[in-house]
């Protein structure tokens, strides 16, 4: 099995969606963790905009800057 770590795209908006409606539902049904907060932080129907405030790009004086990526196989 390959394994890669890729940034989101548009081309991946799909998967993103399906994939946070998944998240939501189990964290509704099992009380799971929404770790990493993240990915929740913007709404994924806007998806252009989910994709630039996805990553913190710039130090602040409470976050530091970070990457996401998605692991594809």
């Amino acid at each position: 099995m390959n394994l890669r770590l890729i940034k989101l795209t548009k081309e991946y908006e799909t998967q993103v969606k399906e994939m946070i409606e998944e998240w939501k539902a189990d964290i509704i049904a099992n009380n799971t963790n929404r770790s990493p907060w993240v990915i929740f932080k913007n709404d994924c129907n806007d998806f252009i905009h989910y994709l630039e405030n996805l990553e913190t790009k710039e130090e602040t004086d409470t976050w530091v800057p970070d990457s996401v990526v998605n692991l594809m196989w």
